[in-house]
């Protein structure tokens, strides 16, 4: 923070929602223009792109719905960061809106690790899901590493859904459906955040919307 403000950096996009309000107050206070993602209220120089998964997710859920699923289980992200609570809360809301019972309910963290440590807890347990939500690409390549070692067919036995749309996702075994992030509009959303903001005598900042949209691959199918 102290390098930009002495390289009279004029604007900063920080592209995560863990992130120390202190150091972007450092960065406020020292007259730099802020683009948050999914974290900050606008004000005076800070804008803010919100990204809205309930679409993302309403479109998953319709999905597995439509495939006939009743069980699925939910692997999130961790329960620090609001952006992995926003996701889980929507989809357990919008599981049970749907009479699919949200079981079990996992909290984890953005690795694949993490997901393949959660579905190992899953495959432990009676009354096996028929498809799972995780909150992550990641968090799902994990999951479908230790279905593949445990001879659960993927998606003939478990559909499994991601969220992201990173580059490894159409290139998983079998490819990923997952609810795609608008990278690159986001990318450029906060440039022309960051421009028309500081183009202002006030520098008032503004909120900026993005949707996300489902992504259908081979990693889901009917129920059985």
């Amino acid at each position: 923070m102290k390098l930009c403000i002495e390289s009279d950096v004029r604007g900063v996009a920080v592209m995560t929602s863990s992130i120390d309000k202190s150091i972007a107050s450092e960065l406020i206070d020292g007259g730099i223009g802020v683009v948050f993602c999914n974290v900050s209220p606008a004000e005076k120089l800070v804008s803010t792109i919100s990204i809205d998964y309930q679409r993302g997710i309403a479109q998953a859920i319709e999905h597995i719905v439509g495939l006939g699923h009743r069980r699925a289980a939910v692997i999130a992200g961790p329960d620090d960061n609001r952006t992995a609570i926003t996701i889980k809360d929507a989809l357990v809301a919008g599981l049970k809106k749907r009479d699919v019972n949200p079981l079990p309910v996992i909290s984890s963290n953005y690795r694949i690790d993490a997901g393949a440590s959660a579905v190992r807890a899953i495959l432990s347990t009676p009354g096996k899901p028929t498809a799972i939500f995780c909150g992550s690409d990641l968090i799902a390549l994990g999951a479908m590493s230790v279905l593949e070692e445990a001879g659960v067919g993927i998606p003939e036995d478990i559909s499994v859904i991601g969220i992201d749309d990173i580059s490894f996702a159409f290139l998983a075994r079998p490819p990923l459906t997952t609810i795609r992030v608008p990278r690159e509009r986001v990318g450029t959303t906060a440039f022309e955040a960051l421009d028309r903001m500081l183009k202002l005598k006030r520098r008032k900042g503004a909120e900026y919307y993005l949707e996300k949209e489902l992504v259908i691959r081979r990693s889901t199918t009917t129920a059985r």
